[in-house]
């Protein structure tokens, strides 16, 4: 079985990640512009990168 699991114990990226905060403030940069389509893509960038960064591939 395979699955994905944390890096690190708590199961939460390293503080502060310099990657998840850019991503962070420039969602709530284009939220308080009202550019919900920039928003969205920074979630999608910040989950992108969690789970390229701070989680790892288990099993097989």
């Amino acid at each position: 079985m395979t699955g994905v699991e944390p890096v690190s114990p708590s199961g939460r990226p390293p503080s502060p990640c310099p990657e998840c905060a850019r991503w962070r403030a420039e969602r709530a940069r284009a939220r308080a512009a009202g550019d919900r389509t920039r928003a969205s893509d920074c979630v999608v960038l910040l989950r992108r990168h969690q789970a390229a960064v701070h989680l790892r591939v288990v099993g097989r």
